[in-house]
């Protein structure tokens, strides 16, 4: 019995450390999955807030607003956040 744990349990560390590897590597393809999931969820919350549940449908245009501004105000932002970039000593040295 005292031999059992080093060898059912040892590739517990391995194989978290391949996970991490992996979320690592691939976290630049599953960022946008990751924030759209998050908008989706912040969106439905506010949604039942205001009164929609999930027996009435929720007409496109309401649902479809705070999504498109969200992702125009994270664009605008990315593009002031570039600008600053190359504007600034880091990118000119």
């Amino acid at each position: 019995m005292a031999n059992t744990f080093p060898s059912r349990f040892a590739w517990y560390p391995a194989a978290i450390a391949a996970a991490g590897l992996l979320l690592h590597f691939t976290a630049p393809v599953l960022s946008p999955f990751l924030f759209s999931a998050i908008l989706a969820y912040i969106c439905l919350l506010l949604g039942t807030l205001a009164g929609f549940n999930q027996f009435e449908r929720v007409p496109g245009l309401v649902g479809a607003q705070p999504a498109l501004r969200s992702g125009a105000i994270l664009l605008v932002g990315l593009r002031e956040t570039q600008k600053r970039y190359l504007q600034s000593e880091l990118h000119k040295s």
